[in-house]
């Protein structure tokens, strides 16, 4: 399992993110020049809809990771594209299960059942 960690502070309190996932490998084989820049997003991406509510985020699965909900949402990388994204949050860290650039919600909920029983 990859583990990669970044780290953002947010009004004095450490935020942090982890990416979980073999399909992480692929996804940033296409994007190598990117990857730091990806990360810092996502992870921006999703303190800001903790901080607002999650307005933009829906249940990504009716499974529990570690008793945890698990959310998606997508999200635009800009030059990197769209990805669409399944993460949970505890506390002041998000750990990012799956990412892929497969937005069609179908296609992404088969995905991501067949990767997380590769993890559970």
């Amino acid at each position: 399992m990859l583990r990669g960690n970044s780290f953002l502070n947010a009004a004095n309190k450490a935020w942090r993110h982890s990416v979980v996932s073999a399909n992480e490998y692929s996804f940033f084989k296409k994007h190598p020049q990117g990857k730091k820049s990806v990360q810092a997003k996502i992870g921006s991406a999703i303190k800001k809809e903790v901080q607002t509510g999650m307005s933009k985020v829906k249940l990504a699965t009716r499974k529990k990771i570690n008793n945890l909900p698990c959310y998606e949402m997508r999200l635009n990388l800009g030059k990197n594209g769209s990805v669409r994204i399944a993460f949970t949050v505890h506390d002041n860290q998000a750990t990012v299960y799956y990412l892929t650039t497969t937005l069609q919600k179908s296609e992404f909920s088969k995905e991501l059942e067949k990767a997380l029983n590769g993890i559970l």
